[in-house]
C-alpha cells in the first residue's frame, strides 16, 4: 500500500529541487528583480492606490471578485485531475506529463510565494464584502510593509500566491500542449482573469504583477522539465 502511494505521488516531485533552483537563479533571477522593481514603481507612483479606488464599489467588479476567488484554484486543479485520469486510462504520456507538471508547478510557485511573504509582511487592501463604504473614507495603506521574519503571516500580502499558482499551472499546461493553440490562449487568459480578480480584493495590483511573473517563470521551468524528460527516467511517470 505504502509503495503504491509512493509511486502515485513520486512523479509530482520529479526534479523538484532543481526546478525550484532554476526558477530562482540564472536569468530567471532577473525576472524576480523585475517583480520587485515593478512593485516599487507601482507603489511610489501611487498606482496601487488609484487602481483600488477606481474599482471600488462597482457591482460588476464584485461579480468578478466572487468568480475569480471561487474558480481561481478549483479549475486548474480540476484540469490537472482530468489530465491524470484520462492519461492513465488512455496511456497518454503527454497528458500524464502535463498533469504532473501542473501539480508540481502549483507546489513550487506556492512555496516561493510564501517565502517572500514570510519576509515582506505586506498589508492587504481595505477590502470589504460589499464595498459600500465611501471611497473617500479609505485609508491608503498601499505602502505599508512589515519587513522582518514572519511579521505579517504567509497567506496574505506580496506577492499574490493565488495569482502565482494560477499562472504556474496555466503555463505548465501551455508548455505541455504546444499543438493546441486555442487551449494555450485560453489558459493564459484564464490566469489573467484570476489575477486581475484577486488584485481588487485580497491583493494590490503590484501583488498580482509580481505573482504573475513568478508563476510564469515557474510554469515555464517546470513545464519544460517534464516535457523534455524521457519516460524511462525514474520518477517521471508512475
Amino acid at each position: 500500500m505504502r509503495t503504491s502511494m509512493r509511486r502515485m505521488f513520486q512523479p509530482f516531485f520529479y526534479k523538484f529541487w532543481t526546478n525550484i533552483a532554476d526558477s530562482c537563479w540564472g536569468w530567471n533571477l532577473l525576472f524576480h528583480g523585475l517583480a520587485i522593481l515593478g512593485t516599487y514603481v507601482f507603489i511610489v507612483s501611487g498606482f496601487d492606490w488609484y487602481y483600488l479606488q477606481f474599482f471600488w464599489g462597482n457591482p460588476m467588479v464584485l461579480f468578478l471578485i466572487v468568480t475569480a476567488v471561487m474558480f481561481g484554484i478549483a479549475v486548474p486543479f480540476l484540469v490537472m485531475a482530468m489530465l491524470l485520469f484520462y492519461g492513465k486510462a488512455k496511456q497518454n504520456v503527454q497528458m500524464l506529463r502535463t498533469g504532473y507538471a501542473m501539480g508540481q508547478a502549483a507546489m513550487v510557485s506556492f512555496l516561493i510565494s510564501i517565502i517572500y511573504k514570510f519576509f515582506t509582511g505586506r498589508i492587504r487592501p481595505p477590502y470589504t464584502d460589499t464595498q459600500t463604504e465611501p471611497v473617500e473614507s479609505l485609508v491608503d495603506v498601499s505602502t505599508v510593509f512589515n519587513l522582518g521574519v514572519y511579521e505579517g503571516g504567509i497567506y496574505e500580502g506580496w506577492p499574490s500566491s493565488h495569482t502565482a499558482v494560477a499562472f504556474a499551472m496555466s503555463l505548465a499546461l501551455f508548455v505541455g500542449f504546444p499543438q493546441l493553440t486555442r487551449v494555450r490562449i485560453a489558459t493564459v487568459l484564464f490566469a489573467l482573469y484570476i489575477g486581475i480578480g484577486v488584485s481588487i480584493t485580497d491583493h494590490w495590483f503590484s501583488d498580482f504583477f509580481a505573482g504573475a511573473i513568478i508563476g510564469t517563470i515557474v510554469g515555464l521551468v517546470v513545464g519544460k522539465a517534464f516535457k523534455n524528460a524521457s519516460v524511462t527516467e525514474p520518477g517521471v511517470l508512475s
